[in-house]
């Protein structure tokens, strides 16, 4: 079970560091966001854990979430889209999320749940409640990674829902 003070062990000892340097979304998802999928057990250097660039068309275009967390080879259960350390998040974002849940969806990924916008510390947690298919516009859940001692213990356990 992951603990309050596991992330914030986590942040202070491998991603707090890296806030400063951090230049581009791919220094995010390696210094800041892999870290962290890692504290919930999926197996990088698995593709029945992980992928990167997963393929999620919409528009008629051939585009791909940042990264998928799967459950076999062909099931994302999570959608995280990222983005550089200290963006700020627009409506556009939660979009283009929308659009790569629900292409997903419309290939028969039924377990996917979740779909995330993060920059690393900052994390919104999607779902659909409203429409079937269709992420909602605001997340469900936000939290940061950095102040997560403030966090209710309802955050944790929903990150405990998340682990592998």
């Amino acid at each position: 079970m992951i603990t309050k003070s596991d992330i914030n062990k986590l942040f202070e000892e491998k991603i707090k560091k890296k806030l400063d340097v951090v230049q581009s979304e791919a220094d995010t998802i390696t210094g800041l966001i892999n870290p962290f999928i890692d504290m919930l057990g999926y197996a990088r250097d698995e593709y029945e854990d992980y992928r990167r660039e997963y393929k999620a068309a919409y528009l008629g275009k051939k585009d791909a979430v940042d990264i998928a967390l799967m459950k076999g080879m062909a099931n994302p259960i999570v959608f995280i889209e990222c983005k550089k350390y200290g963006h700020t998040f627009r409506k556009n974002d939660v979009g283009q999320l929308q659009h790569y849940h629900s292409a997903a969806k419309r290939e028969k990924s039924d377990d996917l749940s979740i779909s995330i916008l993060t920059d690393g510390d900052l994390y919104k947690l999607y779902t659909e409640t409203k429409e079937i298919n269709h992420l909602d516009d605001k997340p469900f859940i936000e939290f940061r990674i950095s102040e997560i001692n403030l966090c209710p213990e309802s955050v944790i356990n929903l990150i405990n829902l998340m682990k592998k």
